[in-house]
Order: C-alpha cells, then sequence, then structure tokens
C-alpha cells in the first residue's frame, strides 16, 4: 500500500464523517486535520485490520476503535511499521476496508465500534 491509498481513504472517511481528525470522530467544534505524517498510521491500521479479515476468525469480532488501534500498534511495531496508530487513522482503515463502524455515542465519544466479519 501507498500513501496515495492512505491520502484517498481519508478523503472517503472525511464524506462519511466530516470533522474526523486523527483524534477520532469530532466532539465539539474543535477539529484538527489529518496530516501528511498521519498516513502511515493508516497505512499500518489497514494492514492490521486486513490481517484480521485473512485470519480464521471463527466468529465476527466487534471492538471499540479504541482497542483495535492499540492492538494495530503492537501490529506496526513488530514488523516495522508505525508503532503508534491514531485512533482516527483507524477509523479511517476501517471505513476504507468497508468495515461496519458505528459510533459509540456521536458528538461525545471519538471512538466508533468496528466490526471486524467471519473469515468466509
Amino acid at each position: 500500500m501507498t500513501y496515495d491509498v492512505a491520502a484517498v481513504a481519508i478523503r472517503r472517511a472525511l464524506v462519511q464523517f466530516p470533522g474526523l481528525t486523527w483524534r477520532g470522530l469530532p466532539i465539539g467544534r474543535r477539529h484538527i486535520a489529518f496530516t501528511v505524517s498521519d498516513w502511515g498510521e493508516v497505512l499500518t491500521a489497514m494492514a492490521y485490520l486486513e490481517s484480521l479479515q485473512r485470519s480464521n476468525l471463527p466468529k465476527q469480532i466487534v471492538q471499540s476503535s479504541y482497542v483495535w488501534k492499540h492492538r494495530a500498534q503492537r501490529f506496526g511495531e513488530v514488523r516495522g511499521m508505525a508503532n503508534y496508530v491514531s485512533n482516527g487513522a483507524l477509523i479511517v482503515a476501517a471505513l476504507y476496508l468497508g468495515l461496519r463502524v458505528v459510533p459509540v455515542e456521536l458528538g461525545r465519544s471519538p471512538n466508533a465500534w468496528i466490526t471486524v466479519p467471519r473469515s468466509r
């Protein structure tokens, strides 16, 4: 994957969730735009979520984006990828991959419930 993929993913995610930032879903009025330095985080999150989709999951798994981001960080660290993944980068990756993303509490929480489907 390239930084172009990350840029496209961020643009698409902002259409679905205007105000999405590296912190996660928008809360309040303060918005901090994604920057080029965030793109590596998006690519790491994509690689992690794709690895889950390829694994033999016995059932779908639903977790908070905050939980998934920490797992993606560990994944990236041992593979020489980004060792930090923001909550927003994880949400962007999930949306780009077509995973189900549901706000935990829109406007009050930056987190989202993300469903990784069972392997086929």
